[in-house]
């Protein structure tokens, strides 16, 4: 079972719609003979229920139109929505006061992001960076490994933390269409390893921006960050842009990663491109393009490409940049510097330029 049908389902599993047509939404598990209380949301109210069978926890909210995805389409809960399941499981003792903390702070930072803004730190909680620590994957990876996706069909039923995590993933996804969180404390950092480099940065693929917007702020917020380039550019048109970057004041440009790369084919020791989560085709696409450019990859390197190019077409530099998640920043090369078509003596002109606290042992 795949990623997008597997969370489709998890999700079901705790989806059902009342006799008035609202979508409820619960998290259910066998309890001791003594009955226990537990909330119900209704109409933004919550209400205190008594089972002895069973605690139940239930938030009741209307069907609300979303736009899914084109690999999927799901329903997700909004970010208060998760707020709220969360301070009840906190409520009814199925969340330690630790997890429901974190757990809770995790919530702002995305409540941070879903009015548009670049929080300040982010950290996924502890229980589920262990988790996933353990299996040697990245959050991305978890919900498109099978083998834990099924695992948690039953475990969203019996494990909140599980059932919330999942559910925050997906709502980051499909609602606020982002693949990652960046902060101003990343930016700080990945501007600090790169900027030696060169002042001019371009991200490519940029979905809404999120990045540029995070470098733009902490340049504004620091007067002696260099002068330079930063442009966010995609293929598609884009109309939910964060904050500080938009087609009117031209930091954002419609074209694809091949196009605006050939623009700045002759400029290409003076430019640094960024990119986050991007497929496998794309980065193909540039490197039998042919044009010698620097690219700051975040996310995993499909091991494809490793093995399909030569090191002339594509080489590389681990970076160790701090901020971007405890899981994340433990991996080894989950960003680099990449080179795609360039000899290796300007290579190695560039790599040096890298300050030694941001490179990773090879």
């Amino acid at each position: 079972m795949d990623r997008a049908s597997t969370a489709s389902y998890v999700h079901s599993q705790s989806i059902r719609n009342d006799d008035k047509g609202n979508t409820v939404s619960g998290i259910s598990s066998p309890c001791p003979a003594n009955p226990e209380s537990c909330f119900v949301k209704n109409k933004g109210e919550l209400r205190e229920t008594k089972s002895l069978t069973s605690t139940s926890i239930t938030a009741t909210h209307p069907v609300t139109s979303l736009s899914p995805s084109p690999q999927q389409e799901s329903e997700c809960l909004t970010v208060d929505q998760l707020i709220e399941t969360t301070k009840i499981l906190q409520s009814t003792g199925r969340l330690t006061p630790d997890m429901g903390r974190a757990i809770l702070q995790y919530l702002e930072v995305l409540d941070c992001v879903a009015k548009g803004n670049i929080p300040e730190k982010y950290r996924l909680p502890g229980d589920f960076s262990l988790r996933a620590s353990a299996k040697g994957l990245t959050p991305e990876e978890l919900l498109n490994n099978e083998e834990f996706l099924n695992g948690l069909i039953e475990a969203t039923t019996e494990n909140p933390v599980a059932y919330i995590m999942v559910q925050a993933y997906l709502t980051m996804h499909d609602e606020l269409g982002i693949c990652n969180i960046f902060s101003k404390e990343f930016a700080q950092n990945l501007y600090a390893c790169i900027s030696p480099l060169s002042s001019n940065l371009i991200e490519l693929g940029c979905g809404r921006a999120m990045l540029t917007a995070a470098i733009r702020e902490i340049k504004s917020e620091n007067p002696e960050c260099k002068k330079g380039t930063l442009l966010a550019t995609d293929k598609e048109e884009q109309t939910r842009l964060f904050k500080g970057v938009s087609s009117d004041n031209k930091t954002f440009w419609k074209k694809t990663a091949a196009q605006v790369t050939e623009n700045y084919k002759k400029s290409y020791m003076n430019v640094i491109y960024l990119t986050s989560a991007m497929p496998p085709d794309v980065l193909k696409g540039l490197i039998n393009q042919k044009n010698p450019l620097f690219l700051v990859h975040i996310g995993p390197l499909s091991p494809e490409i490793r093995s399909q190019f030569a090191e002339q077409q594509l080489r590389s530099v681990g970076l160790g940049i701090q901020g971007l998640d405890s899981i994340l920043e433990e991996r080894d090369l989950y960003i680099q510097l990449l080179a795609l078509n360039m000899p290796e003596g300007e290579f190695r002109k560039k790599e040096a330029m890298i300050p030694a606290r941001f490179k990773m042992a090879s």
